[in-house]
């Protein structure tokens, strides 16, 4: 009988930090002044981007907890990019409708990224890139909400 309670009040509370995310009403986004800081160590196999940038998020859902950024690298195949990071936490959360942002993100030429190891071969030559604001559309999806101009990774491979 304990383990029930113990069940249902899991359950209940469960239930209670789940997000409707139809109720929410979709943002939009505009990034400015980006800077690109390219950290580069070929011996050791890092390749990063300091990102630095501010934005604004129109019709910002309060408290809501659903906007990230990140670094999409584009693919050979025409409108595909992918992510610069892998897992369920973003590296960059996004909690004020407005502000100024700093992140360290991972390129796809990384080899102290496995996940990325695998992907090189489908990123676009040479390397492409913009950075996104993106807003939680689902449990495991979400929606380019504001997006810069593509950059090159000036880098010779």
């Amino acid at each position: 009988m304990k383990k029930l309670g113990i069940f249902t009040l899991v359950l209940f509370l469960f239930g209670c930090t789940t997000k409707n995310y139809q109720q929410l009403e979709i943002s939009s986004a505009t990034v400015s002044n980006l800077d690109v800081e390219e950290i580069v160590k070929p011996n050791k196999g890092i390749y990063k981007l300091d990102v630095k940038f501010n934005y604004v998020i129109n019709d910002f859902n309060e408290g809501s907890g659903i906007y990230s950024c990140s670094v999409q690298f584009l693919t050979v195949k025409e409108h595909i990019s992918i992510s610069s990071f892998v897992g369920p936490i973003e590296p960059c959360r996004i909690t004020t409708s407005s502000g100024e942002m700093m992140v360290r993100l991972t390129t796809p030429l990384d080899k102290t990224q496995r996940f990325l190891t695998e992907r090189q071969p489908k990123i676009q030559r040479p390397i492409q890139y913009f950075l996104a604001i993106h807003q939680q559309t689902g449990k495991q999806s979400s929606k380019i909400i504001g997006k810069t101009a593509i950059q090159t990774f000036d880098i010779k491979i």
